[in-house]
């Protein structure tokens, strides 16, 4: 406890040295100047520390004693913040921090959102910003599980919402609703059509009557399976007996061909970069932006601009709402160059196998596939000569 006190205090070390340094201890106890920590140097010197507050009167007594008082070390916490009186940003530095620790700490600068899945986190935000609450809100007025029910209210795709005021962070957790799964209304006739041209090779019937065999053609709206189904009589096979319209199910598999063209530019535009930039700084403080340029616009004609956007980083790692901007536009010339044929033809390549692969369906297969390309204006012109294997039935009800 004596050596808290003595820090919050100030204290000093003080070496004596005379004829009878012992004199001056004496001198120092009659006249009630405290003092602890003797070590005797030599026999004519010693070192003792005394209370900030003592120290002028030591050095007094130490004359009355015939010794002289010399100050070897001064410590505690009157020493330390004096060493700023004169350091006048320091003090305010000091100043604003404690500010910062005292008020600051009371009021919101960053919004966490977890546990959302297709609800994005800058809408659940906008969702509590419309509701008067954001970066800078004043903590102790926020009443959590009132705003988090208006939330909820605000925002359909959600089942749960959770606020929690953890310091300057407010952490909302959120649970999204299940989506009912699509139910097919199997009460409603329908029947099975071709959406693509080709010679049928297999059947899967699940529920209809089949109006194709294997190996025939079909054309592109040909009826595969009718949702139409007749039932005859065992003896006389031209009546009908009764008709119900059902729902047709299944599945139609036929060798299609198909052709595919693309075409690009064998030019393309670069960016010849003359070394001209403009760079301008921002502060960014939760959905506010200060800036710290005059001008707005740029006089450059053609230009990339490259933003960068350095948050306050807290050490535990939370990222603040308050961000330091910086906008790089660098200037450019555009240049039409000649493109390597080789390299158009492979990115046209690549794209219509995309194409292909998306046209034929998941399962489908492509048997071969030939391409042919032609240079006509200034275009590259590829075209695919494909062979497939493909599911063509698509149901269309009535």
């Amino acid at each position: 406890m004596e050596t808290v006190v003595n820090t919050l205090r100030g204290s000093l070390r003080l070496e004596v040295a005379g004829p009878f340094p012992e004199r001056f201890l004496n001198i120092c106890a009659a006249n009630g100047v405290g003092f602890w920590g003797v070590e005797w140097l030599d026999e004519y010197t010693l070192r003792v520390s005394v209370a900030r507050k003592d120290a002028k009167e030591a050095g007094r007594l130490g004359g009355r004693a015939l010794c002289a008082v010399t100050v070897c070390s001064r410590s505690g916490m009157p020493f330390f913040l004096a060493r700023f009186r004169r350091r006048y940003a320091l003090l305010l530095g000091m100043a604003l921090s404690l500010l910062a620790v005292c008020v600051l700490s009371r009021f919101v600068l960053a919004i966490e959102v977890s546990g959302n899945e297709t609800v994005t986190s800058e809408r659940v935000i906008s969702a509590l910003q419309s509701r008067g609450f954001g970066v800078g809100s004043y903590g102790p007025l926020v009443r959590e599980q009132e705003l988090a029910n208006l939330v909820l209210s605000d925002v359909e795709e959600l089942a749960y919402v959770s606020i929690h005021l953890s310091g300057v962070r407010a952490q909302v957790l959120v649970r999204e609703r299940l989506k009912p799964p699509e139910l097919l209304d199997e009460s409603r006739p329908a029947d099975i059509y071709a959406i693509q041209g080709g010679l049928i090779t297999e059947i899967r019937n699940f529920g209809g009557a089949v109006k194709v065999q294997e190996g025939d053609t079909v054309a592109p709206g040909d009826l595969l399976i009718s949702g139409t189904v007749d039932y005859f009589s065992a003896t006389d096979p031209n009546q009908v007996l009764r008709t119900d319209e059902l729902r047709a199910n299944g599945e139609i598999w036929a060798r299609t061909w198909r052709t595919l063209s693309a075409r690009a530019p064998l030019t393309v535009t670069e960016k010849e970069y003359t070394g001209r930039t403009v760079t301008r700084h921002a502060l960014r403080l939760g959905g506010k932006r200060v800036n710290f340029y005059i001008r707005g616009g740029i006089s450059f004609p053609n230009y990339d601009k490259i933003t960068t956007t350095d948050f306050l980083t807290l050490p535990s790692g939370l990222s603040l709402a308050l961000a330091w901007e910086t906008e790089t536009c660098s200037e450019y010339t555009p240049v039409e160059r000649a493109a390597d044929p080789a390299v158009v033809e492979a990115e046209l390549t690549a794209a219509l196998t995309e194409r292909l692969n998306a046209a034929i369906g998941e399962g489908g297969q492509v048997l071969a596939c030939s391409s042919s390309t032609r240079t006509e204006d200034g275009f590259l012109t590829l075209t695919f000569q494909a062979e497939c294997l493909e599911q063509i039935g698509r149901v269309v009800e009535r």
